[in-house]
């Protein structure tokens, strides 16, 4: 979207339903947007993005860091669940421009099998990626959340469940007809290392990856492989109701030049100077102010 050619009211009508459309754990889509409105412009061919982890916690959507580009940019989107629950829930959100797909992501040809914890929800996890402290941090939301609401006592670990699994390239390429995306949200509970194996990085001008600290030996490794790959690390700055406490964003270097009229930041001051846009959508705007910080 070149907002010079457009003008105010085409970044007015995109900050207003971002505000009525967020639906990221932490903000990430208010905080991606900037950015990820630049790279679709610059791109080559319509803007596309890939959700691995694609979990939603009601029909609407909740949860998604991609719903947001969907209903108001018109992205299409692959989304990949391998849990069992959470893809029933995925079936049941409203994204008529999404691919959904009941698969786990592994490495090797074909199609494969993988054991992931079956309760599903925000701990769905391939259990052959999970580390001592992954397993025990695992186990304690499952049990906690999950078995001592139903007064059982927790004796064995949680219960798994066989699901598919392929390469993501080849996910991407059977599933949607692509061979790269503007945008990869990356949230699979460990198994990021894995599935970077398993596609190019800079196959994505943008990638979103939930590091939460549990083990930096492996967040290390992943960010070595997307920073080998020719992407940098950027930083996002945190506002009132945007939070990215485990998340690290990665970007092309070209993303990272100066903004222009055509990236929304003029169009952002005028709407803002005028009092033409008003509560969450404001604050949407003024991220169009800030400058991307390359790390």
């Amino acid at each position: 979207m070149d907002f010079a050619a457009r003008g105010t009211k085409a970044l007015s009508a995109l900050v207003e339903c971002a505000a009525a459309q967020q639906h990221s754990q932490w903000g990430e889509d208010v905080a991606l947007l900037p950015l990820l409105v630049r790279a679709a412009r610059r791109g080559d061919g319509p803007p596309t993005t890939v959700e691995i982890g694609a979990r939603v916690t009601t029909a609407s959507g909740r949860a998604s860091n991609t719903l947001m580009l969907e209903r108001c940019l018109g992205w299409r989107a692959l989304l990949i669940e391998g849990n069992t629950k959470n893809y029933a829930r995925l079936l049941q959100a409203d994204r008529p421009l999404s691919t959904k797909v009941n698969s786990a992501v592994c490495s090797g040809g074909g199609v494969g099998n993988v054991l992931m914890t079956a309760h599903g929800e925000g701990v769905a996890a391939d259990a052959s990626q999970l580390s001592r402290a992954r397993q025990e941090k695992t186990s304690r939301q499952l049990w906690y959340s999950w078995e001592r609401r139903r007064g059982r006592n927790h004796t064995r670990g949680p219960p798994l469940e066989k699901v598919p699994c392929r390469e993501l390239r080849a996910l991407m390429k059977d599933e949607a007809g692509w061979r790269r995306a503007t945008f990869l949200s990356l949230d699979v509970e460990g198994a990021e290392e894995l599935v970077l194996r398993t596609v190019r990085p800079d196959a994505f001008d943008v990638i979103l990856v939930e590091m939460d600290g549990v083990d930096p030996n492996k967040d290390a490794r992943v960010e070595r492989a997307i920073l080998d790959a020719g992407l940098n690390r950027t930083r996002l700055r945190a506002c009132a109701h945007c939070r990215t406490p485990v998340s690290r964003v990665y970007a092309r270097p070209a993303l990272c030049e100066g903004s222009g009229a055509a990236d929304g930041a003029a169009q952002a001051a005028q709407l803002l100077r005028r009092g033409l846009v008003t509560g969450a959508a404001a604050t949407i705007a003024r991220r169009f102010l800030e400058p991307l910080e390359c790390m």
